[in-house]
C-alpha cells in the first residue's frame, strides 16, 4: 500500500524526467527488495516444490489446492453461466465435484483442507452470483475508476483498481478482507481534498 502511494506521488510529477526517474528507481528498488527478502525467496521455493509435486499428480499442496479449486470453480461458472450455483453452495459444489471432476484427480483434496473459498474474487462471485454477479463487479470497478478520473485522479484510480483486481485474481480480497473498507474511506477523504482543491 506504502509502495502504490510512492509510486502515484513519482506518476504525478510535472516533469517527465523526474517522473522517469522515480518510477524507474521505485521498480528497481522494488525488485531488489523481492530478490533480497527471505520470505520472498521462501515463497519462491514453495512454488518450485508444489509445481514439481504437482507435475506428479499430487494437488495436495498450496498451489496445486489453488489450481484446483480454480480449475474446478471455471467449471461450475461454465455449468451455471448467468445465476451461479447461489449463496453457500459453491463449496458444497467443490466438495462434490472434486469425487468425480477429470476421473477424480481432485478427489482427495476435500480431505487436505476444507473448502471455505476459491482463492480469487471471480470465481467466487462467478460461482455464488453467476455472470450477473461478475458485471456487476466489473461495472462497480469501472464506477470507482469513473469517479477518480472525474476528479483529476485517474493515476490514483488505475492504481486503487489495479490493485483490488490483482489481489484478487490470488484471494477472495473483496469479500473476506479488511482492506476495501479502508481503500473506500482514502477514495472518499482524497476525492474531497481532490474537490477542495479545486476550489480554491
Amino acid at each position: 500500500m506504502i509502495a502504490a502511494i510512492i509510486l502515484i506521488f513519482f506518476m504525478n510529477q510535472s516533469k517527465r524526467k523526474v517522473r522517469l526517474i522515480g518510477i524507474s528507481s521505485f521498480v528497481g528498488l522494488t525488485l531488489l527488495l523481492m530478490a533480497t527478502n527471505p520470505v520472498m525467496q521462501e515463497r519462491l521455493s514453495l512454488v518450485s516444490h508444489d509445481w514439481a509435486a504437482i507435475k506428479l499428480g499430487n494437488y495436495e499442496t498450496s498451489l496445486g489446492y489453488r489450481l484446483a479449486i480454480w480449475d474446478i470453480g471455471l467449471n461450475g461458472i461454465q455449468k451455471q453461466p448467468w445465476i451461479g450455483h447461489g449463496t453457500g453452495n459453491p463449496e458444497v459444489y467443490f466438495e462434490k465435484e472434486a469425487q468425480t471432476y477429470k476421473d477424480g484427480i481432485y478427489r482427495n483434496l476435500p480431505a487436505f483442507q476444507k473448502t471455505s473459498h476459491y482463492h480469487n474474487d471471480w470465481i467466487e462471485i462467478g460461482m455464488h452470483l453467476g455472470g450477473l454477479g461478475i458485471m456487476a463487479l466489473a461495472f462497480l470497478m469501472f464506477s470507482w475508476f469513473k469517479l477518480f478520473k472525474e476528479n483529476q485522479l485517474s493515476n490514483l484510480g488505475i492504481a486503487f483498481v489495479s490493485y483490488i483486481v490483482l489481489a484478487g485474481m490470488t484471494d477472495t480480497f473483496l469479500l473476506y478482507n479488511r482492506v476495501p473498507p479502508i481503500l473506500l474511506v482514502m477514495t472518499a477523504l482524497l476525492i474531497c481534498w481532490q474537490r477542495s482543491k479545486m476550489d480554491n
